[in-house]
């Protein structure tokens, strides 16, 4: 590259005249992107320097060239160079508070680290960029909300990506660790969430004693803490560890197991859907642990699933259990679905559902008890009365039955016994739901991927149900339908 073209570009970014810097950055993105040899040092401290002053320009246009050209050239430089810029970068967001230039700041953090973890020549800089970051989050912690969003997304690409190098710096290590558990406290939903994402992956990807120290504290808050609040965050912490490396949970899993079992009905409902998802990821990634609490387990999902105590299923007029379905297939508007902005306790079963489905597909059961337990207690909700859970409840029925169609034609298994017991409920209330939720899209294409997976498993399954299946199938196909449901059907 010349060092004339460079210079002339670099000179342009200081133009008074908003154009001639807009125009200078474009022209020196194009001219990154297209280079394929590294800067020579002084060059790129240049480059670098320049490109962080655009961050604080007056005009947000020039911000945003800014953070490209950082993202592009970041991997044009030495490790030195880019631990600089990033220092530059740090510096400017706890000097600068939360003034507007921050953001733009905090962005190209992002982007620039989002950029080092995609090439692979350059990964070797992202180690160095942990000790900016971190003092960084240590000197500013009261930084706006989706200022630190970034930076902990940059950190967390940092950990993923050069976890093993970030781990030769103790001290470095220390600071991250304490600044992650004073982070996932916080106030804000966002910064909380994303903090524990973080030290998830600082305990999966630094190796060492630090991470292990991490997690064991992590488990000691966890053990001693009183507030439910402060458990949720704990277990989620941990449930980010178990989904990413199960082995570092493995002894402490039967604990959390005997503590949390018995708990499920008493605690509110935040902790309630923390606790199931905690049992959700046990499930998944540490299924033989979980193998002796199975039938617990289970009868946790199952409650929580029912779970519903400002509704009555049982009154017969709240649920229509007739067979015409109507006309109404053509109909996109939505204004018939139920929706009670008062009413939070959906969650609970929403998660329920997905822990039944998550036992489903663990092997804890023969193919026999699935499709006679949780398939019955699956049919059973069908009258779900919220939109989200319902759907949820239907495709994960339709997933186990399709996951049961080897089995089902092994006669010896009894599975095309069960299934064959079971669809005619399973269609009566399908044919309610439609009917009571005439507007619910999803309800009709689910109730179609049902019906097919049920005869995908025994062919003739439906047969004493065709003349109640078949108006709505007619419905469905005669409908002006741009949604889906005429494909489905």
């Amino acid at each position: 590259m010349s060092n004339t073209t460079l210079d002339g570009l670099l000179v342009k970014l200081r133009e008074p005249d908003l154009d001639l810097r807009a125009m200078a950055a474009s022209d020196l993105l194009d001219l990154l992107k297209k280079l394929d040899i590294s800067f020579m040092k002084d060059e790129g401290k240049q480059c670098m320097t320049a490109l962080v002053k655009l961050l604080y320009d007056s005009q947000s246009h020039v911000q945003n060239l800014g953070m490209d050209c950082l993202g592009q050239a970041v991997c044009l430089v030495d490790a030195e160079t880019a631990k600089e810029a990033v220092s530059s970068i740090c510096c400017e967001i706890q000097q600068r508070g939360t003034s507007a230039e921050t953001t733009a700041l905090s962005v190209a953090l992002r982007v620039m680290s989002g950029r080092i973890s995609e090439d692979a020549d350059a990964k070797k800089v992202l180690g160095s960029l942990a000790v900016p970051i971190a003092s960084m989050l240590s000197n500013s912690p009261d930084m706006p909300s989706d200022v630190a969003v970034d930076v902990f997304a940059a950190l967390s690409d940092v950990l993923t990506h050069a976890g093993a190098q970030v781990a030769t710096d103790s001290e470095v290590v220390n600071q991250i660790q304490e600044v992650l558990l004073s982070f996932i406290s916080h106030s804000n939903l966002s910064v909380r969430r994303r903090a524990i994402a973080v030290l998830g992956a600082f305990v999966v990807h630094v190796p060492g004693e630090q991470s292990e120290k991490a997690l064991g504290i992590i488990f000691q808050r966890y053990e001693a803490c009183t507030r439910a609040s402060e458990k949720c965050i704990l277990l989620r912490v941990l449930v980010t560890i178990a989904r990413q490396c199960p082995e570092r949970v493995t002894k402490i899993v039967p604990s959390i197991i005997d503590r949390e079992i018995n708990l499920t009905e008493e605690c509110d409902r935040e902790e309630r859907m923390t606790v199931l998802l905690v049992f959700e990821t046990f499930v998944q990634h540490c299924t033989e642990l979980v193998a002796p609490r199975r039938n617990e387990i289970y009868t946790c999902a199952v409650e929580a699933l029912k779970y519903d105590p400002n509704y009555n299923y049982d009154d017969e007029d709240d649920m229509d259990t007739g067979s015409e379905a109507g006309d109404d297939f053509g109909d996109e508007y939505e204004d018939d679905i139920y929706e009670d902005d008062e009413d939070d306790t959906w969650d609970v079963r929403l998660s329920g559902v997905k822990l039944l489905a998550a036992i489903a597909r663990s092997g804890l059961y023969s193919p026999h008890d699935i499709a006679q337990h949780i398939g019955t207690v699956l049919i059973a909700r069908f009258r779900e009365r919220e939109d989200v859970v319902r759907a949820e409840i239907l495709a994960t029925y339709a997933t186990v039955v399709g996951a049961l169609g080897e089995s089902a034609a092994d006669s010896a298994s009894g599975v095309a016994e069960v299934l064959q017991q079971q669809a005619p409920e399973a269609v009566t209330l399908i044919l309610a739901a439609i009917k009571n939720y005439p507007r619910s899209t999803e309800t009709k294409q689910l109730a179609f991927a049902v019906f097919a997976q049920l005869v995908l498993a025994k062919y003739d399954i439906l047969d004493g149900s065709l003349s109640d299946i078949t108006p709505i199938v007619t419905a469905a196909l005669s409908a002006d339908d741009t949604s889906g449901t005429l494909q489905t059907a």
